[in-house]
């Protein structure tokens, strides 16, 4: 439950963690295939090679995935703002009716 109200709230936050775990992790795995590499000059390991490109990917859009949530967020609570400003507006004024 806290998770939940975490991603709905702070969503650059949570998804921002999540893309620096997985981007970790992807260059994590992507380091011994470089050396490796330089070494040889051959891929030993292309399926691992392959994987952390695509948990790179991953990390880039739960990245973005975040900063999209974030400015929703942000016109939301600004929207709502705005709509209670205009209630409270209109009340004022029957008030003075």
């Amino acid at each position: 439950t806290i998770a939940r109200l975490y991603r709905t709230y702070k969503p650059m936050n949570f998804y921002g963690v999540v893309a620096a775990v997985l981007a970790v992790l992807s260059v994590g795995f992507l380091i011994p295939i470089l050396v490796k590499y330089s070494q040889t000059h051959l891929v030993p390991n292309f399926p691992t090679l392959f994987v952390c490109g695509f948990v790179m990917l991953a990390a880039i859009q739960s990245f973005f995935s975040g900063m999209m949530l974030e400015v929703m967020a942000a016109k939301d609570r600004k929207d709502f703002e705005y709509r209670l400003n205009r209630v409270h507006g209109e009340h004022q004024e029957r008030k003075g009716l």
